[in-house]
């Protein structure tokens, strides 16, 4: 929050992680503008709305201390965390992780790994702006019913590409296993049809197993 008037003043704030470079007052003039659903998920667009919140809950977070002035520091504090504060604490942490993961995406070597990986970091910025959603209308960044409709649409959209990805997914994040690579691994969703296939497939599946001679002539002493 003591960030503010530096930023105000138009003055560059840099932290050694890079983690609040972005912010200048101009971001707040910024709108919400996208063509179609693939830019509202594109990761570096994400990343745009979070800056453009976190510029705006800084701003709130000051101008509501300022008018509390009045009061003492403990209330002061209160008061002004119930809303503002613990919202940017939030929203300021996961814009950070969406920076930092997404660098280390770009350098997966395997293209279907790193399309997979970036779904699923898509999936995990979208689902957290929806607490936010509130913000954005207030702060006038969008107009209409359009934003709220594409955090709905995309992330029912990346939830079902992730489905399909399952397998990809499992290699990106666990090490290889023989479970992963069997007949019940594939993320097709034939399970029983590829276990049937995987069973024909075995040597011998139709020959008469060499016990059977074993139990043949027992009888029941029922």
């Amino acid at each position: 929050m003591k960030l503010w008037p530096e930023v105000a003043k138009g003055t560059i704030v840099d932290f050694p992680l890079g983690s609040v470079s972005f912010l200048n007052k101009e971001v707040l003039n910024t709108t919400f503008h996208v063509s179609n659903m693939q830019q509202f998920m594109d990761l570096n667009n994400i990343l745009g709305y979070y800056r453009w919140l976190i510029t705006y809950l800084l701003k709130k977070s000051h101008d509501k201390h300022v008018r509390l002035l009045e009061n003492d520091q403990f209330s002061r504090k209160n008061e002004n965390q119930v809303y503002y504060r613990k919202s940017l604490s939030v929203a300021y942490f996961e814009h950070f992780t969406i920076q930092i993961v997404s660098l280390k995406v770009k350098e997966a070597a395997d293209d279907e790994i790193r399309t997979v990986l970036t779904k699923l970091l898509s999936l995990y910025g979208i689902w957290n702006l929806q607490k936010f959603v509130p913000y954005f209308y207030e702060g006038g960044y969008v107009h209409g019913s359009l934003f709220a409709e594409y955090i709905e649409d995309s992330i029912l959209l990346l939830n079902h590409e992730l489905e399909k990805d399952a397998l990809s997914l499992v290699n990106a994040i666990a090490s290889p296993d023989v479970f992963g690579w069997s007949a019940v691994g594939y993320s097709g969703g034939q399970i029983y049809e590829r276990l049937e296939s995987a069973i024909l497939q075995q040597l011998g599946v139709f020959s008469t197993p060499a016990w059977i001679s074993a139990i043949k002539n027992l009888k029941s002493k029922l």
